[in-house]
């Protein structure tokens, strides 16, 4: 039995480094297809592991190529996700929600579309009870902290 367990352990880092290599190299592939089948006004069905689509990217990606301005946007975590297209019609409309959003994603995509020009009639904010807490300990904006 222990030399399974060291065997295991030796075995354990090539799965990592497998595992590592092939996010690497399918690094944002996934988000921007499915940011432009969005772009083209079609739905995007995930097939396959729905943690692995990084929520942020893909928002980032559809922001960045648009070509025309949503009337109505909605900038909230994921509760605010529930707020559909269908609310709005005649609109042009965007959600963009992402899983435990901060203050710092709605600024961060807020000043992406402002950088564009494209800056929506409408802006709905989700406000959950974390948003304006300092000490919130939502970091995940980071991954777009370059915007």
């Amino acid at each position: 039995m222990k030399k399974f367990f060291i065997k295991l352990l030796f075995l354990f880092p090539i799965l990592l480094a497998v595992g590592f290599f092939n996010r690497l190299m399918n690094s944002g592939d996934q988000e921007q297809k499915i940011a432009q089948t969005l772009l083209e006004g079609k739905s995007a069905v995930l097939d396959g592991d729905l943690l692995s689509v990084r929520d942020r990217f893909v928002k980032k990606y559809y922001i960045e190529g648009l070509t025309y301005k949503d009337d109505i946007i909605v900038l909230g975590s994921s509760r605010a996700m529930e707020v559909r297209g269908s609310f709005f019609p005649e609109h042009t409309f965007f959600n963009c929600g992402v899983a435990g959003a901060s203050l710092e994603d709605y600024l961060i995509y807020y000043w992406m579309y402002r950088k564009k020009g494209l800056i929506p009639s409408v802006v709905i904010l989700g406000i959950d009870p974390w948003i304006f807490n300092a000490k919130n300990e939502q970091n995940r904006y980071k991954d777009l902290a370059q915007e």
